[in-house]
């Protein structure tokens, strides 16, 4: 395709050693740069071999004459005299330069590179691996900063007010632009507006006096965002408008791309995706047509046709549209709204960028129009050409627009338009991840801004997206409705899974989605409701979704299930016992295990079907959890792993267990009835010495046996063996944080190791009040991961031992490190310090410093820790006042299940 009418075309000079191995990766990249249409010539040596002086010269004017300068450069070659005048002459003249390194024989930097990376003045690529990448690569980055040079300083410009926009004065084929077509929106705007949260309450004019080019594009954009649903007649202006500021080569293809949009906004893909093909195939024959149009084209022909496929749970790696794209020579698909898109971009990682180095004390002024402005831009000139790809990432620009504003400022009106976004534009993980990392913001949502979710959903034109956005209002936030919405939602929800489920032609993808939504909600849903859902997923042979309807029969309240469905479900668990397919060490297990434990019909029958086909299971994991009277015998069983492991660790055997026994015994002895024999518990303390003491045991072994030794020792004071124990742990100290730490096998270090031997020293009484405080006073300085450890060790300290007969002082660095756990440090820590504040409450020194701050963190905390401190304060004596505070914040709470709590206790 040739270009003769662009008014300047940017010129470009390659540098690189002269010989015949880079006239090869020079001839091929001139190639691809000439085919842009936006380069007039590409000087790469053409005069090879001649060595004059004059044809020196000759290069070194080019090099001045030119717009943008690419060096090649092999690490190995390293750079002739002839390659470093010309750099010199391209930076004395102010010249563009694009500097590209391969390391493919030499990884060492040549001089010129450590010296641009000192300077950092101009950019540099010293990626490039193999010497044949070297076109691609350097084709590749330099394309947007040629673009970039062409338009600040080669554009034509017509200086035509914008009464006057008319296509007209815009050649595509030339690149040339009217200074009015693609102006970026002002503050004043109406798309800017359009898009700022805060204009929201603002006056809405009235339809039908919509009818300006602003006002048409303002109206469609409110429908991409989710504000407004989609409206054919005010499309049909919109379009009529933008028809007519184009050249009449370009009416028909432009036209039959709008009527895709229509379509697709429509909600029929079949009809979008034969109008972009129309499209496609039309331009395809016009000589005026540069090829990144007619790959945008491609895009949104590509795009269509995998959501078709979805549709149809097909997967076509290579589609008909992927094939045009993957023989296409041009790799840019929309260079001028890139632009825009790039300023945006980099807009957004300056304002992160600037929040996260700011000083403490600084204060921002910050506007939101002025980056608002370049997602309207870019929104203009998508509507303009009718690229659908284009005007349907609108959504992601906005969305990631919201997200760094919020992020900085922590609004909650940007959040809750943020989540907005994500619902309507059908972005399920990013919604998922966003929810989860600032579950404290999301926990500030009402009924009132579920209702707005729940409308806004109607502004969503496809029917299958809409329903997905039903599921992920109800998964992500089913305890925030009220009642009456929560009712209607979730008979909504009922009546699709059961007939997704029973549809031969389902959508698979709708599969997990809906069990993830029961699973987030199963403390809401009725049991017998979600009974029948599961069944109707046997019952339905839909195999590959077993695994997660095991998981949530393993969490459900199987005792408020009709025993119907309970029959059911013991026949199909028995029915998987049969198929050794299934493991019954995972999900079937488990959901074996909570069926025997909650229902009272078919016990034997499910004992026998578990005997019968998975033996093993039977004797440990079943017979464990079901039979109260064989307690002993597991613990016996345990002790003897746990000598197991000790013999590893000394043959230098080490493995990354999915369990320790010394969790699984103290667990045993705090759930059973279970009393030790002074023979057993003896026994248990021998072999805890043995795995405390190893110096080459691994550290995951070594914490849970201090936890154990903490709790057998006031489980069981009077042991004859506790004084030689005592001994030897001060005597071994060192041999006891001595440790094998091995990354692969466990998250937990020595530092998590150094503060479970210390509360080993508190519990037994042979500490010292200075190891104590330097050994808090380090706790507190942990990394996350760290932190969260120790917590939950004090917590496990805390629950074992009799705080009344710890010292004050001691109990007093304890409660002041657990105090420091703030609400900017991670859930899990925050989780843990709620259970150690709860059991510090009952401390007769600092009973009243807990409950201030148990208190107060109602005012701001996630719903677990809020559900949390209710469940913990209904068998603890404290002053009724402050409870009953507690209480009336947890009554007055928008969560569903923190107001059942606090309701039930109150009630009680």
């Amino acid at each position: 395709m040739h270009y003769t009418t662009i008014e300047r075309k940017i010129t470009v000079f390659i540098s690189s050693k002269i010989n015949k191995r880079y006239k090869v990766v020079r001839k091929a990249l001139k190639e691809l740069l000439l085919e842009t249409g936006m380069v007039a010539s590409v000087y790469a040596f053409e005069k090879e071999g001649a060595n004059s002086r004059d044809v020196k010269s000759a290069y070194l004017d080019e090099v001045s004459r030119s717009d943008v300068c690419l060096f090649l450069i092999d690490n190995a070659d390293g750079v002739s005299d002839a390659v470093y005048a010309e750099h010199e002459r391209a930076r004395r003249d102010g010249i563009h330069r694009l500097y590209f390194f391969c390391n493919e024989r030499k990884k060492t930097p040549t001089e010129l590179q450590k010296e641009l990376m000192n300077t950092g003045e101009v950019k540099y690529d010293d990626s490039i691996h193999d010497f044949s990448d070297f076109p691609k690569k350097a084709y590749k980055s330099v394309l947007q900063d040629i673009i970039d040079i062409y338009r600040r300083t080669r554009t034509s410009v017509s200086d035509v007010s914008s009464n006057e926009s008319k296509m007209d004065n815009m050649q595509l084929n030339t690149f040339i632009l009217t200074k009015d077509f693609y102006n970026q929106y002002t503050a004043e705007s109406k798309l800017t507006q359009i898009l700022n949260p805060y204009n929201l309450n603002l006056p809405i004019e009235d339809s039908k006096l919509i009818n300006t080019y602003d006002d048409l594009c303002a109206d469609f954009l409110s429908v991409v965002i989710g504000r407004s649903v989609f409206n054919l007649d005010n499309f049909t202006q919109l379009k009529n408008s933008i028809i007519s500021m184009h050249e009449d080569y370009l009416k028909r293809i432009v036209e039959m791309r709008l009527n895709a949009v229509a379509n697709y906004f429509s909600n029929n893909l079949n009809g979008c995706y034969q109008n972009i093909k129309n499209a496609y195939e039309e331009a395809k024959e016009e000589p005026k047509i540069p090829t990144w149009f007619l790959n945008d084209i491609v895009i949104d022909m590509r795009n269509i046709s995998t959501a078709i496929d979805n549709l149809n749970n097909k997967i076509l790696l290579n589609s008909e549209a992927q094939i045009i794209l993957n023989d296409s020579p041009e790799i840019v698909y929309y260079p001028l709204l890139d632009r825009f898109d790039s300023s945006h971009k980099s807009d957004l990682l300056d304002d992160y960028f600037e929040m996260a180095t700011q000083s403490p004390y600084s204060q921002r002024f910050d506007t939101l129009n002025h980056t608002f402005n370049f997602i309207a831009s870019c929104f203009n000139i998508a509507v303009r050409f009718g690229s659908l790809t284009q005007i349907l990432a609108t959504s992601k620009r906005y969305g990631d627009t919201l997200f760094v504003k919020f992020n900085n400022t922590k609004d909650f009106k940007l959040f809750f338009e943020l989540i907005k976004i994500l619902i309507t534009a059908n972005q399920v993980k990013k919604l998922n991840c966003i929810v989860s990392a600032f579950s404290k913001t999301a926990s500030f949502i009402t009924s009132t801004e579920i209702d707005t979710l729940i409308k806004s959903i109607q502004t969503i034109p496809l029917e299958i997206d809409k329903i997905s956005a039903h599921l992920m209002v109800l998964e992500n936030f089913g305890y925030y409705f009220s009642e009456e919405q929560y009712k209607l939602e979730t008979d909504f929800f009922f009546r699709f899974a059961f007939q997704w489920c029973g549809d031969e032609t389902r959508i698979l993808y709708f599969g997990d989605r809906i069990l993830k939504t029961v699973r987030k909600n199963i403390g809401r849903m009725r049991p017998c409701l979600v009974a029948e859902l599961l069944v109707s997923f046997f019952e339905n042979n839909l195999r590959r979704f077993y695994d997660e309807v095991l998981r949530i029969l393993y969490r459900m309240d199987l005792k408020q299930v009709n025993e119907k469905e309970q029959i059911k479900l013991v026949e199909y668990c028995i029915s998987l016992l049969r198929d050794s397919n299934f493991s019954v060490s995972g999900a079937l297990g488990e959901a074996v295990i909570a069926l025997r434990k909650s229902i009272n019909i078919n016990i034997d029958l499910l004992d026998k079907a578990v005997k019968k086909y998975r033996p093993d299971f039977y004797l440990k994991e079943y017979d464990l959890e079901v039979n109260q009277s064989n307690l002993i015998k597991h613990i016996e069983s345990y002790i003897k792993q746990i000598d197991q492991r000790n013999q590893s660790a000394q043959e230098s055997k080490y493995y990354g267990y999915a369990y320790s026994p010394c969790d699984v015994i103290r667990n045993i002895l705090e759930a059973g009835n279970v009393i030790l024999t002074e023979d057993i518990a003896s026994r248990i303390v021998v072999v805890l010495e043995k795995t405390i003491t190893n110096k080459v045991q691994q550290v995951d072994q070594k914490i849970p046996a201090i936890q154990l030794a903490i709790f057998m020792y006031h489980k069981y004071p009077k042991l004859s063996l506790w004084d030689d124990f005592k001994k030897k742990m001060s005597e071994k100290f060192e041999d006891i944080l001595s440790v094998k730490y091995i990354p692969l096998f466990t998250v937990e270090n020595k530092n998590t190791l150094e503060i479970n031997a210390l509360l080993m020293k508190i519990a037994f009484g042979v500490y010292s009040f200075e190891e104590v405080t330097l050994g808090f006073a380090a706790a507190i300085g942990y990394n996350e991961s760290d932190l969260i450890y120790a917590v939950r060790s004090v917590h496990y300290f805390l629950s074992a031992v009799d705080i009344q007969t710890i010292n004050n002082h001691i109990l007093g660095i304890i409660t002041n490190f657990v105090l420091s756990i703030g609400k900017e440090k991670h859930r899990d820590a925050q989780l843990f310090a709620v259970d150690c504040l709860i059991i510090l409450s009952q401390s007769r020194l600092y009973a009243a410093t807990v409950w201030e701050r148990l208190a107060f963190m109602l005012d701001d905390a996630i719903s677990d820790i809020k559900i949390k401190i209710l469940r913990g304060i209904e068998d603890l004596k404290s002053d009724k006042g402050i409870i009953d505070y507690i209480l009336q914040k947890g009554r007055n709470d928008n969560h569903y299940f923190v107001r059942k709590v606090a309701e039930s206790f109150t009630e009680s």
